[in-house]
């Protein structure tokens, strides 16, 4: 028995409001492309090295695999008044191997707490107060910087900067597929997202590492807060609403390793995606009803709910098969060109994770059913997919091709749970 009219309708009425939501966000990528052009020839001003304290903070948890290779890094950056911490919240033998390798540098201090409050947040606060120094470098311990990082950095703190941001860079990106996409990603958000919006005066934020902040600015902004998983997005918006400035430098670059299997990519992706939507919470109610200007309060609002994204391309998934068979009902074929509109404007404009050190990782995540269900929308894109070839409606098939690879990608990357796995 065929569905009732109505349902048909509301289905596909769903599906359309779907497309115009995800539209919306590829529109403001097309914006930061273009305010990124408008703004191509402006450059930030360099002044002349200050003479100050600089104090790099490397905070680590339960990472063997990559700390020694971090610490050596900081210890190693040209700069005449230098302090080096790494914070330790480890529980794993990463404390005495940290110790062991801290203690052949007279500058380098390991600081090591029984209790995690506050996570990331609270060891950077923690080494905040166990240091005079006027400027504070972060990096995550897989990030290498060149000795000559700071060098290249400490030129741009005018007197109203409180942050200065370098680029990511990948030493693994050709790994295997899903780095590759990775890379891309991630380069279109330091290349054209963060370009843009310092270049034309709209709020963007420190990426949690590779990055150098006045002490003053922590501050003035409230210090680090534990109540999101993305401390660093949650300060950069403090920060910024107290009349710090924020430098990009995407000609300097800090290399490091991207996740390689989709375990370790779900739960990064995971962790920014659930913090994203805990700063928009906390900071958007204050931001919007301001007197900031409407350019600010605008891209804070996109840049902010970004994440929301997410659930309306699941959505998107569960309703094209269906909608693409229902729309060829008389009259409502024009509909399959938002499938069109959404591959263009969506895709044209484009928990810790374990790292490795350059090999396997010593750590493992637990397994989970997740992949599984990727792997049932990818076979639901598939059926789709095939159903749509056979009734000619081909302005689908580009979109339900891409969220299909999509879908499946993380499951062929991903271990699925054994039935006597004890994890």
């Amino acid at each position: 028995m065929p569905p009732p009219r109505g349902f048909k309708m509301i289905l596909v009425a769903l599906h359309a409001i779907t497309c115009a939501l995800l539209c919306l966000y590829g529109l403001h990528r097309l914006l930061l492309v273009g305010l990124l052009w408008r703004h191509r020839r402006d450059e930030p001003t360099e002044s002349p090295l200050p003479s100050a304290k600089v104090c790099v903070q490397l905070p680590v948890y339960d990472e063997r695999d990559v700390m020694e290779q971090g610490i050596h890094a900081a210890a190693a950056l040209d700069w005449p008044d230098l302090e080096v911490q790494m914070l330790d919240d480890s529980r794993d033998d990463t404390t005495a191997i940290a110790q062991r390798v801290a203690a052949t540098y007279p500058n380098v201090h390991v600081i090591h707490r029984e209790d995690r409050r506050g996570f990331k947040a609270g060891a950077l606060s923690e080494g905040l107060d166990r240091t005079d120094a006027e400027f504070i470098a972060i990096f995550d311990a897989d990030f290498i910087p060149p000795p000559d990082f700071l060098r290249q950095v400490m030129g741009y703190f005018q007197d109203d900067v409180g942050m200065v941001q370098a680029r990511w860079t990948h030493i693994n990106r050709g790994a295997n597929a899903l780095t590759r996409l990775q890379a891309i990603l991630l380069d279109g958000h330091f290349v054209i997202e963060h370009a843009a919006r310092h270049r034309s005066g709209r709020w963007f934020n420190f990426n949690d590492t590779a990055g150098v902040w006045r002490r003053s600015a922590i501050d003035d902004a409230g210090g680090w807060q534990g109540d999101t998983l993305t401390e660093d997005l949650d300060l950069s918006y403090r920060a910024q609403e107290a009349g710090w400035k924020f430098v990009y430098l995407p000609d300097v670059e800090v290399p490091a390793e991207l996740p390689e299997g989709g375990a370790a990519f779900r739960s990064q992706q995971h962790r920014w995606a659930k913090g994203g939507v805990q700063c928009a919470r906390k900071l958007l109610p204050r931001l919007m009803p301001s007197r900031l200007s409407w350019s600010v309060r605008s891209e804070a609002l996109a840049h902010l709910g970004a994440n929301f994204a997410y659930p309306l391309v699941l959505l998107l998934a569960l309703l094209t098969p269906p909608a693409a068979w229902l729309r060829a009902a008389p009259g409502l074929g024009w509909l399959h060109g938002l499938d069109v509109l959404v591959l263009v404007l969506a895709t044209g404009s484009f928990v810790r994770t374990p790292k490795s050190g350059g090999g396997s990782s010593s750590y493992d995540l637990p397994r989970s059913w997740v992949p599984m269900l990727e792997a049932g929308m990818a076979g639901w894109q598939a059926i789709g997919l095939g159903l749509s070839i056979w009734g000619g409606y081909w302005e689908s098939v580009p979109l339900q091709l891409l969220l299909l690879c999509g879908f499946a990608i993380l499951p062929l990357s991903s271990p699925l749970p054994s039935a006597r796995d004890p994890r």
